[in-house]
């Protein structure tokens, strides 16, 4: 009876030790989440900062444009300033340009380790329900067998009992 009780006191730890480990691949699972959604939601606020200064950008040319047009006295200065400016705001594209590949393919990268963190976490979670299974099969047979036990000694105690009463 010690033994099963041990048994018993052993699984239990053991099912504590693997509901403790789910909690803490759900929690770790969960943190993920939420790591990838302030990501999205950073990227969001930086989208309409850019947005908002290529709204501003194109404000100021257009600044320029009704100047060249209210000064005509001033037109080959304009001119030449206004190519600095286009050659400014082309250089100013093409390097944003390339922060935004480099910013997704940085994205991208992160996106496949997370996913592979993911696909490795979600393998040891279905590892886990299966040994979960398992012992609790393993648990079922036990019961089974002690209360077989339990109805072989009842009736070795009421056959001993008749006995002695003869």
């Amino acid at each position: 009876s010690s033994g099963i009780n041990a048994e018993y006191g052993e699984y239990d730890q053991r099912s504590n030790e693997e509901d403790k480990k789910r909690q803490e691949i759900a929690a770790k699972f969960q943190t993920t989440i939420n790591d990838i959604n302030q990501k999205m939601a950073d990227n969001q606020a930086s989208n309409q900062t850019l947005r908002e200064d290529n709204m501003e950008l194109a404000s100021k040319l257009k600044s320029l444009i009704e100047e060249y047009r209210n000064r005509e006295e001033h037109v080959e200065r304009v001119l030449k300033q206004k190519s600095l400016e286009t050659q400014l705001a082309e250089t100013k594209l093409a390097q944003q340009a390339i922060q935004g590949a480099e910013e997704r393919q940085k994205d991208l990268t992160e996106k496949r380790n997370l996913l592979a963190e993911y696909v490795k976490e979600k393998k040891k979670n279905e590892l886990l329900v299966e040994q979960e299974a398992e012992l609790r099969s393993q648990l079922t047979l036990y019961t089974e067998k002690f209360e077989e036990f339990q109805k072989t000694l009842t009736r070795s105690n009421d056959v001993f009992a008749t006995f002695k009463q003869e």
